[in-house]
């Protein structure tokens, strides 16, 4: 049946409809691109990486700076037994005996020994020690001379 403007239609022939919402955007999952959560989870892990790194540096710059004095510590003695073993094998500064002295902030004693390993030679203890934070440390070095050089 056809309706037209004179019919008991009070619409006139009009239709309503419910009015129209816009779509909600779904993500697609294979979309490229992160979310919200993925780049604060990134971030997140970033920045616990970054505070451990940080946390190792100054480890480091101490363990550098022991190195740097053990190896001023290792100078010093080998400073002193090359200035030993250029003197004569009977000069009296080789001596059998204890003898200490101090160089810069080091403390070096040294021990003398004569017919070690055998008759004709003589063995040189030399000790460094010095102070730290940590309390004390010391190297040790070891050396012989012989009478027929």
């Amino acid at each position: 049946m056809f309706h037209g403007a004179n019919s008991h239609d009070p619409d006139h022939g009009r239709t309503s409809a419910a009015p129209v919402e816009p779509p909600v955007p779904v993500r697609n999952s294979n979309a490229p691109g992160f979310s919200l959560i993925e780049a604060m989870l990134a971030m997140s892990i970033l920045a616990v990486g970054l505070l451990i790194a940080a946390q190792m540096i100054p480890m480091a710059l101490r363990t550098t700076t022991q190195t740097s004095v053990r190896t001023n510590a290792v100078q010093v003695a080998q400073r002193r037994l090359d200035d030993l073993r250029a003197q004569d094998f009977h000069a009296g500064v080789l001596t059998a005996g204890v003898y200490s002295a101090s160089e810069g902030n080091y403390n070096l004693s040294w021990a003398i020994t004569d017919s070690i390993p055998v008759p004709g030679n003589k063995r040189i203890t030399l000790t460094t020690s010095w102070d730290t934070a940590n309390g004390p440390r010391e190297t040790t070095l070891t050396t012989y001379i012989s009478a027929n050089n």
